[in-house]
């Protein structure tokens, strides 16, 4: 595939909804950027994109996208259920991809993905934004010097009555995990060192729900990491590391919070970055067009192959939910 690396980047999007506008905004922001096309099936939504974003070519179909447009990157922001669909159609095709996660709904469509992706030689990769959070940064950055084991804990709360009341189809409310949840569980690829080596886990239900999901994750650094989500209740998202002379915490996931030992807990200031985009989406969009122009040198963006691993570890927390515990050595 095909490298840019003089003059405007060309970039195209597939979608036209909010998540495909916070894309748009993030790359105006940037140097050197061409917003070339748009194609989404919303006509009425595309003009209005393009209208906002001066984007001259409004398309139907990706394959009128590519040959309109000839993009170096193409962003993909659509509902779950067409992410195949699309994909199948831009892996083809000499440009570098950006494509909204999940990259399925379910296990077995993203690796049918990453096969697709691998036998037409296509770079895609995976918009993961919470990773690119300035919170989970500093987090990163602080824990490195740490050599101490840690313990992750990560707090979920989903709400597959409030999926139904948006609209949202039958199978993607199924796998809201691999929807949703990607966000929290993702966080144990971040935080936790070395290979996973053994995951225990419990799962309740209440009627057809979900009602409680425990994991406890061990890593071979020794590491370990506990998953707790209450499904359908009021609980909030966070995150925790602890070690021997600090704790760190992200709740909300925006905001660090450090404790160390001795003294009073530090509140951090949330990112500007942050606060002036949808949080994550510029160091994204950043990130992404370094891909594009042949820099990675200091490359933090997840490839479909980083996505499919967090995939894989949603399955092995949430799969077979008709066996209430389970231990998985790896």
């Amino acid at each position: 595939m095909g490298v840019k690396k003089h003059g405007p980047t060309r970039i195209a999007i597939i979608g036209a909804g909010v998540i495909a506008r916070e894309h748009l905004l993030a790359f105006r922001d940037l140097e050197n950027i061409l917003i070339v096309g748009i194609s989404a099936p919303t006509s009425a939504r595309s003009h209005r994109l393009a209208e906002e974003f001066d984007i001259k070519i409004i398309c139907n179909d990706v394959k009128t996208l590519w040959e309109k447009t000839r993009a170096d990157a193409v962003v993909v922001a659509v509902p779950i259920l067409n992410t195949h669909e699309v994909c199948e159609d831009i892996f083809v095709h000499d440009w570098i991809s950006l494509v909204e996660k999940p990259i399925g709904y379910n296990l077995a469509e993203a690796e049918a993905l990453a096969l697709m992706a691998s036998a037409n030689s296509h770079r895609s990769f995976i918009a993961l934004n919470r990773r690119h959070f300035g919170s989970t940064l500093h987090l990163k950055n602080l824990l490195t010097a740490n050599t101490s084991n840690r313990i992750i804990r990560v707090n979920d709360q989903e709400d597959q009555a409030q999926g139904v009341a948006a609209g949202h189809p039958t199978s993607v409310i199924k796998n809201w995990h691999f929807a949703n949840s990607i966000h929290l569980i993702d966080y144990f690829l971040q935080f936790g060192r070395g290979k996973i080596s053994r995951i225990t886990r419990e799962i309740k239900h209440q009627e057809e729900w979900l009602s409680h999901v425990s994991a406890e994750i061990e890593f071979s650094s020794g590491d370990k990491g506990y998953y707790e989500a209450v499904w359908n209740s009021p609980a909030r998202w966070s995150v925790q590391v602890e070690l021997d002379s600090l704790i760190a915490e992200l709740k909300p996931l925006e905001q660090a919070r450090i404790t160390r030992k001795g003294s009073q807990t530090e509140e951090l200031p949330i990112d500007s970055l942050d606060k002036n985009f949808k949080p994550g989406f510029k160091r994204q969009a950043e990130l992404f067009i370094n891909q594009v122009r042949g820099d990675s040198t200091q490359n933090k963006l997840p490839t479909l192959s980083d996505s499919l691993e967090t995939m894989r570890l949603i399955d092995m927390i949430y799969g077979s939910p008709e066996i209430s515990q389970r231990t998985i050595n790896i």
